[in-house]
Order: structure tokens, then sequence, then C-alpha cells
């Protein structure tokens, strides 16, 4: 594969690298799935042949914009590894904040449907947060499968149809740009 300038948008390296299911190890590093903005496809590419972007960091974003941080937040707040200012932060860092907020919302909304009307253990509900956020990097079904232990395989493929329906056709979090 040729060297190519490659601008990641979302960090998928921690996501990546923490589950050896999901990357598999090359020559150079680790082999990870994302969609082209250019062509809508997916491709995979080595973490080596990532560079960071130059683009700097806005201080803060718009008011709407933390407006709907804030809203949706309060539906994860309760699985979520970070307060809301750590969430914020963290939007802050991403190339597109919007886009992401945008991706954020249809995670939300996925996890308040799946669980509306269900009795749920804390380790249930991360679980289901966690797959559902494994779901917007593309992770196969087979691997969040693999990695569930405290929710059914018939809840998992309710979830990944109800992730389907709600985010139909979004590119997902890990995307790259060639320039």
């Amino acid at each position: 594969m040729k060297n190519r300038r490659i601008k990641l948008l979302r960090n998928a390296r921690r996501k990546f690298a923490q589950s050896s299911k999901v990357g598999q190890k090359s020559g150079s590093g680790i082999l990870i799935p994302v969609i082209d903005v250019n062509t809508g496809k997916q491709i995979t590419i080595d973490y080596d042949d990532l560079q960071i972007s130059n683009k700097p960091l806005p201080k803060t974003l718009p008011e709407p914009l933390r407006q709907r941080i804030r809203k949706l937040y309060k539906i994860i707040s309760d699985v979520h590894s970070t307060n809301l200012q750590g969430f914020e932060n963290s939007l802050k860092t991403e190339g597109h904040p919007e886009r992401e907020v945008e991706i954020f919302e249809l995670i939300a909304e996925t996890y308040k449907r799946f669980i509306l009307g269900r009795s749920l253990s804390f380790l249930k509900r991360k679980e289901i947060y966690n797959s559902i956020l494994s779901l917007s990097f593309g992770v196969p079904a087979k691997n969040i499968i693999e990695k569930c232990r405290f929710i059914s395989v018939n809840d998992i493929l309710d979830l990944i149809n109800l992730w389907k329906e709600i985010s139909k056709g979004v590119i997902t979090l890990a995307q790259v740009i060639e320039y």
C-alpha cells in the first residue's frame, strides 16, 4: 500500500488497540477498518500510516452545540466514562465536533430506545452502551457478541438492528480524509 497522508477524525487507535479481536497485527502495527469520506468505501489502513492533524483546537464550542451536548449527555451519563465537562472537552479535540455530536446523538438515541422499559443492572446498561459505541466504529457483530458477558446474543442482535435503523447510512466515528 502506497504511503498516504491520512487524517483520523476520531481517535480510533485507542478504541481499536484496546481490543486485539478488532485490530489485526501487521508487520508494522495494527490494521484498522475505516471509511474513506471521499469514496464512502471501507478501507483498511495501518495505524502507523496515520498523520496527526495540525488543526488548532477550539477553546470553546458554540453555545447551541453545547446545549446539544448537555441534552445527549443526560441520556448516557450513567454509563459514559467521564463527567459532562470531560465529555465536552473530549469533543473539543475532534476535528469536526459538530459531526461527533451528531454521531453521539445517534448513540444516545439508540441507547435510550433500547433500555426503555427494561429493568437492567448497571453492568448490562454499560455493556449495551459499549456495544453501541463499537457499532458506531463499525466493529463486526461477531466481535461484539464475543465480548459481551451480561447481555444475551438475541439482545445484541436486537441492538444491532436498532442501531442500523437509527443510524441509517451514517458514516462511523472512524473516518479518514486523504489529502
